[in-house]
């Protein structure tokens, strides 16, 4: 079990919140405790070899820094040569051996301008699926290997500008073990470089790659070769230069802290609506979208009928989000919540809210096209409800020319009016609806509206209210005690009146 865990070696990523000029790697590397080691028999009275094999045993330290370049005595004799250096690559590493007085060293590295090795995830396809996605659909395969001989061109360079972008992406770094054989005047007789840890950074998503991942002493790796196993082992250490990270970390919590209970309060604080007037509380939660294509996010518009106010932001979007596959069904989970409050008069039913949604992917190219549109209304009737919303979207009549013009620039909105969506039939359009995915929706509506005589009671424990409706409420308080005080002023006349007269 301890040599399976020593020769199972996996990756791991770490998300950078540091400038990659902070990172610093830390290799340690001794020889594995064999028979081999041992001081041969006669030797055990010489204190020098007894030294030695216990330095053998010792860890030896390496610490590298990102893109730090060392040289193998190989590279070391090549590079430290000026007749071997052809191309600026090669002069810059001749000037760094002898600018900054460089060794050879046992434990070196490649850098990404070497491009010595492949980068992660690089496919033949990758990139380009679009790309033929696109010209088996449009029946482009015939112009483009056509007698002209433009085709493979055109192929390749579509290709080549995938590949470039890809490469771009990434940035590699590789640390070496050198277990070959030299000479007495150092030149090389046998080449054995073993790979130790290769890192690779994502300058687009801004994390980095570490294969092997870090471990300890207890659980090592051991050094391959060409010729197998060496008996060498060794661990890995990274530091991200998190220096202050947990008094950054504890400052965080206190600000989220302190803005929920911000909220907190908010939320305790009751608001009485104002008289003759109902409050609508609707919490709109958009949970998923599926059977679309690409990188989508969602827009909504919520239009209200005119005899509804409303002081919330009734328009918005979510987040841009990625694929997940699930049982062979492409599936985007948002768990956006959209939460707003509307307000009508009593006595009256309110019309349903009117919520539209577009559907909008982007591509590699930073390109935005709508995926669908869809329409529900939202009546405004107290409890929780959910509904899974079909999507479709507008193309041109012409095929060719819709597909075109939707993969070399994203199409363009051919609806204007989202009012099309819920009466089509009072619009002259030219063009189709196709149908595409769909997205999943729930919703909880809240009403609440000023109970009359609230106020008047004794036993009522007091209620915080804004300054406008405790203004309201102690108006309307003082007109009834003036118009009951009128109306006991007006009795006490009268029969004083009658008293009077009858005398």
């Amino acid at each position: 079990m301890y040599d399976f865990l020593k020769n199972n070696k996996s990756s791991n990523i770490y998300w950078l919140k540091y400038p990659l000029q902070h990172f610093n790697l830390t290799l340690k590397l001794k020889a594995q405790e064999t028979i081999t080691l041992l001081p041969k028999f006669g030797e055990h009275l010489n204190q020098s070899n007894e030294e030695d094999a216990q330095n053998v045993l010792q860890y030896q330290e390496y610490n590298f820094q990102w893109q730090e370049k060392l040289f193998s005595q190989y590279q070391f004799t090549k590079f430290g040569d000026i007749q071997n250096c052809v191309s600026e690559k090669d002069l810059a590493f001749h000037r760094s051996i002898h600018q900054f007085n460089k060794k050879p060293q046992k434990v070196f590295t490649y850098v990404n301008k070497e491009y010595a090795f492949p980068l992660p995830f690089k496919s033949k396809d990758y990139g380009i699926g679009l790309y033929s996605s696109c010209i088996k659909r449009l029946n482009l395969e015939i112009f483009l290997n056509d007698n002209f001989g433009k085709g493979e061109s055109m192929h390749n360079l579509f290709k080549s500008e995938d590949d470039v972008a890809f490469e771009d992406e990434w940035k590699a770094m590789y640390i070496f073990y050198d277990n070959s054989k030299y000479d007495e005047d150092n030149n090389l007789i046998f080449q054995d470089e073993c790979l130790l840890i290769s890192v690779y950074h994502n300058t687009k998503y801004n994390y980095i790659m570490i294969s092997p991942d870090v471990n300890n002493e207890s659980n090592p790796y051991a050094v391959e070769s060409s010729s197998g196993y060496l008996d060498f082992e060794y661990f890995i250490n990274v530091d991200f230069g998190k220096s202050g990270c947990g008094e950054e970390f504890k400052d965080l919590l206190n600000k989220l802290l302190k803005k929920m209970e911000k909220k907190q309060k908010h939320l305790i604080k009751f608001v009485m609506p104002p008289l003759e007037t109902r409050k609508y509380y609707i919490s709109l939660e958009i949970e998923s979208a599926k059977d679309f294509d690409g990188d989508i996010y969602i827009e909504y518009h919520v239009k209200v009928p005119e005899n509804i106010d409303s002081v919330s932001l009734l328009t918005g979007r979510t987040h841009l989000n990625k694929c997940l596959m699930n049982e062979d069904i492409h599936m985007w989970a948002f768990g956006h919540i959209v939460d707003f409050e509307v307000e009508s008069a009593t006595g009256i039913d309110p019309l349903p809210l009117r919520i539209f949604f577009e559907v909008i992917s982007v591509d590699r190219w930073g390109r935005h096209r709508t995926e669908g549109y869809t329409y529900f209304p939202l009546a405004l009737i107290p409890g929780f409800c959910k509904k899974q919303l079909s999507c479709t979207r507008p193309e041109e009549l012409n095929e060719i020319d819709a597909e075109s013009r939707r993969f070399f620039v994203g199409g363009y909105h051919l609806i204007e009016d989202l009012e099309m969506l819920v009466k089509p039939q009072l619009y002259a359009t030219n063009f189709r609806f196709v149908s595409t995915g769909s997205i999943a929706v729930h919703w909880t509506v809240i009403s609440h509206s000023h109970s009359p005589g609230c106020h008047s009671s004794e036993n009522q424990s007091p209620v915080p209210h804004t300054s406008c409706s405790e203004l309201i409420q102690g108006a309307d308080a003082v007109l009834k005690q003036y118009k009951r005080a009128k109306e006991t002023l007006a009795a006490a006349t009268k029969s004083l009146i009658r008293a009077v007269d009858s005398e």
